[in-house]
């Protein structure tokens, strides 16, 4: 009996470390937020007349140079993505994120993910947790 209790007391004093662990892919990240577009062409099928398109415009972090980052896959898993120089914004914290000047310097931490729905537009977002100006940004 008694060595029941103690691995049940292990097992009580283990799982919230084990519900609590961070993501792996949860990073600091510095770079530049920086404002992107582009045009997605909109289908019109019963129409004759050329597609324009339609703008829009989105937050991205620039890093200063190319990285490898791992990212959350929709099937739960990880996935590593080469070449990322910049990151679409996302996240409770987006609003804040706009109201950014464009082209301020800042460190964010960023829970990473891949691109998975029409309204993504760089191979690996960021669901933005934190953020703070670095030094040499620009104040409005």
């Amino acid at each position: 009996m008694e060595k029941v209790m103690k691995k049940l007391l292990w097992l009580v004093c283990l799982v919230p470390l084990v519900g609590f662990t961070q993501s792996p892919n949860v990073v600091k990240l510095q770079g530049k937020v920086v404002v992107d577009s582009l045009v997605i062409d909109e289908e019109e099928p019963l129409s004759d007349e050329p597609d324009e398109g339609v703008s829009t415009s989105y937050r991205v972090l620039q890093l200063a140079r190319a990285q490898t980052l791992a990212a959350d896959d929709l099937a739960g898993g990880v996935e590593y993505v080469s070449g990322v120089q910049k990151i679409q914004l996302a996240g409770a914290k987006i609003e804040q994120i706009y109201k950014l000047p464009v082209d301020s310097n800042v460190e964010m931490t960023c829970d990473l993910f891949k691109a998975h729905t029409a309204y993504h537009y760089t191979d690996v977002l960021c669901d933005v947790k934190s953020f703070k100006l670095l030094k040499n940004s620009k104040v409005r």
